[in-house]
């Protein structure tokens, strides 16, 4: 019979442990005891027993049973029990009889007088006289279990072979050169292997001959196998191989066909030596190097310690001169920002007496030279502060193309009064009539400004200095590439030979003899070097002293901006503007040299005269934490400007909001609130985004002004300033504001918020404001307080900032706005005067004629016509 899937497998647990479920689904038969135990042959999963209790139960608990536990095959045929209630099987290999009592199995063979090992399906029977029936592939056994005894004979075993690397050992016989038995195996009880031996098996037999093809054998090695290990009598053997040196014990036992074990199985001892390697006289080699080695280990930390000292002191000693260079710059740097506010300070009063028709002629002798050292304490802290820049790595390349030749000429010619005064014949030479390159020409200047006026500072009276310019070729494996070379020789002094690898260490000063002191600050020629760094250039000096000295700068020819490395699109097509801004720092340029004297031409007596009586005075918001500073501009602007004064962004941005400025002056350095910070709150606030807002600061590099241009300042002037600068920067930037309102005040009927030329906060601050009169638009009431309520402003803060935006009052715009409305009511519809008056809140008809034609120059009933007509 074949069942599918009689019971759930529910795996609880191992070999004989009680389990849910069939061992196997293939159901070959079934059979009751005479205990009332179920008993359940599978083909393929052995036996499986239903307890009497369990009988019932939708999943009973049951026990299994297969060739682990002695069965001659896991594919059972039949089941049949007899009078002693034991159950006899039959299988694929034989038959066999299961004592319940015990739980053991006695196998039958070929030898017992089976007609074959291979049984049939379903072909059992039990006769009534007690006798069973099994049929076979060779015919039928009836067997009488009552005549059938078991074997009480426990067999003993003997180990009959051993084989190193899967050869035989003889007695007396090397393997790999060692005699491994003295005498034969089955009469020794002890072997000893070399390492190389450890690799082998040994072979067993039973000393019975009663079905000795039923004989069952274990085996273990003791120190290596942690169990028993079952084999049968087709494998007598039990193999090993790679074991590790040390003293193992193999033991072997077999048992009779009815499963009778003899306990008194056979052993030998088996000891493996270890390799060479492991030996105790090698362990004591080991120990021996190992404290060598810990030896010399230490012996190197110990050398590499004194080492790593010396290394330290020098690097402790290099960073101690690396921070005092560190400190005096910063120092230097933080003095020359405190420096440029006292120098503006200076310039600004100097150039107002040099340019007085007052100041006598002798008068004005010393004023110029006060103004020269003034400027070369100006350049002294530019260099100060390029240090600092490169120090920070904030100092980059802004290139531009131009003629070198032209540009070196310039430079020596500049040097030509200087050199006369001293007697020194200055020469300019150069190979190329013409050299076409990219370079940062403000620091080319600076290069060149201070290799020549070292070499005439150290040239003696009727000596010569000596510019040579010429283009190097340098030829490479893959390509030919050019340099432009700088020769600066002078006759003057020399540098002493042991100086010569120092004069470009910052702060150092060349030194003649005991007696005599450094000349110059030891930045110019540290500065120079490290620009053409910058270049991915060289200088080299050569020099002898009483004969001169001669500086050697190569520079590469750069035709693309690319060639240095620098991005195009950064520099190329605003390297001109970068220039301009650049060189916009201490002194004007030419152009505005020409816009300052313009101005202050066009600005006469007779003008400002007129200008005040028809305008009231501008007002400017100083905002500056310099009281010296905050009073020379002060002074400076009061004659024609309105001044308040705050001494700090905060105090400044309060001001600000409160008077609202027709134009802001701010310095960047200050407590409390800084001027960038001070420069985008104005930007960012409504009542006054519209204030232009000009930076004053001592920090005059490109990045600091494109920081101030981006918070939105208007203007950025670098300390020390000219004040003429700052004054025509202050007319520019109100002729500006006067523009934008007469664009306003055009008599368009467009809204003031539609028009172009103002910024996003303007724009968003119009509509606002014209939203709020539109809908208020018909209220006759409708005033300047309701407005300023409906905006936010009090009345003075609109009013300051309309007039400064439109240049009319709060009634004014309203006025200005409901005759817009009315005109546009005039041009597109067909209402009558009075109909539109009452629309836009005008109740007067005279006094809307009178605005009417004040704004449009024309009547309404003219502007009807004019519009209406066509």
């Amino acid at each position: 019979m074949k069942t599918i899937n009689p019971l759930s497998l529910f795996v609880l647990g191992t070999k004989k442990t009680i389990l849910r479920g069939l061992s196997n689904d293939y159901v070959s038969s079934i059979y009751e005891d005479l205990n009332g135990n179920i008993w359940v042959g599978t083909f393929g999963g052995g036996l499986n027993m239903i307890p009497k209790d369990q009988k019932n139960n939708m999943f009973p608990e049951l026990k299994r049973y297969s060739m682990d536990d002695g069965l001659p095959s896991n594919e059972l045929y039949g089941v049949l029990g007899d009078v002693n209630n034991n159950l006899w099987l039959s299988t694929n290999n034989g038959l066999s009889v299961f004592d319940i009592e015990k739980e053991t199995f006695s196998n039958l063979h070929l030898s017992d007088g089976l007609q074959a090992l291979n049984y049939r399906k379903y072909a059992y029977t039990k006769g009534n006289d007690g006798l069973l029936y099994f049929g076979g592939i060779g015919g039928l056994n009836v067997l009488d279990p009552t005549n059938i005894e078991d074997n009480s004979y426990a067999p003993q075993v003997e180990v009959v072979d051993i084989k190193i690397l899967n050869e035989s050992v003889q007695v007396g016989k090397k393997v790999l050169g060692k005699v491994i038995l003295n005498k034969t195996i089955d009469e020794t009880t002890a072997i000893e292997l070399e390492y190389a031996h450890n690799t082998f098996s040994f072979e067993f037999a039973a000393l019975h001959y009663a079905s000795p093809m039923q004989n069952q054998y274990k085996y273990m090695l003791e120190g290596f196998d942690e169990d028993w290990i079952s084999t049968t009598s087709d494998r007598r053997f039990a193999g090993y191989s790679n074991l590790e040196p040390g003293n193992y014990l193999f033991k072997v036992k077999v048992s009779n066909k009815d499963n009778l074990w003899n306990e008194a199985h056979k052993e030998i001892a088996v000891k493996i030596l270890p390799p060479i390697w492991k030996t105790w006289y090698a362990y004591l080699l080991y120990v021996v190097l190992i404290i060598m080695v810990m030896w010399l280990f230490r012996r190197y930390v110990l050398i590499n310690e004194v080492y790593q000292n010396k290394l330290k002191i020098e690097k402790i000693e290099q960073e101690k001169i690396k921070e005092i260079n560190k400190m005096k710059l910063e120092f230097f740097t933080n003095v020359s920002h405190e420096f440029k506010t006292p120098l503006t300070l200076i310039l600004g009063p100097l150039q107002s007496l040099l340019n007085s028709k007052e100041t006598s002629a002798k008068v004005k002798g010393s004023l110029l030279l006060m103004e020269r050292n003034a400027n070369k304490l100006f350049r002294l802290i530019n260099q100060i502060m390029e240090f600092r820049k490169l120090e920070t790595k904030e100092l980059k390349l802004d290139l531009s193309k131009g003629d070198l030749v032209n540009f070196c000429k310039e430079e020596v010619f500049s040097f030509k009064v200087l050199a006369e005064k001293k007697n020194i014949d200055i020469v300019f030479q150069s190979g190329e009539n013409s050299i076409e390159g990219y370079y940062d020409w403000d620091k080319m200047e600076k290069i060149l400004n201070n290799l020549i006026s070292n070499s005439i500072k150290y040239t003696n009276e009727g000596g010569a200095v000596k510019l040579s310019l010429s283009l190097v070729s340098k030829t490479s494996e893959n390509d030919t590439a050019k340099s432009v070379q700088i020769i600066v020789e002078d006759t003057g002094e020399g540098i002493p030979q042991g100086q010569l690898n120092l004069i470009f260490d910052r702060f150092y000063q060349i030194r003649k003899g005991k007696g005599e002191g450094a000349k110059g600050s030891g930045i110019g020629l540290a500065l120079t070097k490290s620009l053409i760094d910058l270049h991915k250039g060289t200088i080299q000096v050569e020099s002898e002293e009483k004969k001169g000295t001669k500086f050697t700068v190569a520079l590469p020819l750069l035709t693309e901006l690319s060639s240095l490395g620098q991005p195009a699109n950064r520099l190329e097509g605003n390297t001109d503007e970068l220039m301009t801004k650049e060189k916009d720092e201490p002194e004007a340029s030419v152009s505005e040299e020409k816009e300052i004297r313009n101005t202050v031409e066009q600005v006469t007596p007779a003008f400002e005269e007129e200008f005040l009586e028809k305008k009231p005075k501008p007002t400017i918001l100083v905002v500056e934490d310099n009281p010296d500073m905050l009073l020379f501009i002060s002074n400076t602007l009061e004659p024609n400007y309105k001044i308040h004064k705050a001494k700090d962004g905060v105090k400044g941005l309060k001001s600000a909001l409160k008077v609202v400025p027709d134009l802001i002056i701010s310095d960047v350095m200050m407590p409390n609130m800084d001027g960038i910070e001070f420069c985008d709150a104005i930007k960012k606030h409504e009542i006054t985004s519209h204030i232009p807002v000009i930076l004053l600061t001592a920090k005059g590099s490109m990045d600091h002004r494109i920081e101030g241009l981006e918070v939105g300042a208007d203007a950025y002037i670098p300390k020390p300033f000219d004040i003429r600068h700052l004054e025509v920067r202050i007319q520019t930037l109100l002729d500006q504001r006067e523009k934008l309102k007469n664009k306003f005040s055009s008599g368009e009927i467009k809204l003031d918020s539609q028009k172009i030329g103002i910024n996003k906060m303007e724009k968003d601050f119009l509509e606002r404001l014209e939203a709020v009169v539109e809908e208020n638009l018909s209220n006759s009431d409708f005033g300047v307080e309701d407005l300023g309520d409906a905006m936010g402003y009090s009345k003075m803060q609109l009013y300051r900032k309309l007039k400064s935006m439109r240049g009319l009052s709060a009634n004014e715009f309203i006025r200005e706005y409901r005759i817009k409305k009315a005109a546009v009511y005039l041009r597109e519809t067909d209402m009558k005067i009075f109909e539109i008056l009452y629309e836009v809140g005008i109740s007067n008809h005279s006094y809307f004629t009178k605005c009417f034609k004040q704004y449009f120059e024309q009547s309404p009933r003219e502007y009807i016509e004019m519009y209406r007509g066509k």
